[in-house]
């Protein structure tokens, strides 16, 4: 299997992230796998892809709030 590695600046730019977001997110824990090459962070396009998609909504699942009578 091929990987495609990218690095901080352009996985946050395959994302729509700006770096200093997926900076966090990777200090918090909360962000997408990523592996360390020495001291330079890579992740893999596969892994960006998948965790993207776990953040899909559907919106015809979401409640919108009952509005209260006047």
């Amino acid at each position: 299997m091929h990987r495609h590695w990218l690095r901080t600046l352009d996985a946050a730019e395959h994302l729509k992230l700006k770096p200093a977001t997926l900076i966090a997110y990777r200090h918090r824990g909360v962000g997408p796998r990523y592996s360390k090459l020495g001291s330079i962070v890579v992740y893999d396009l596969a892994d960006l892809d998948s965790w993207a998609d776990t953040r899909s909504v559907d919106p015809s699942t979401k409640m919108l709030p009952e509005k209260e009578a006047a």
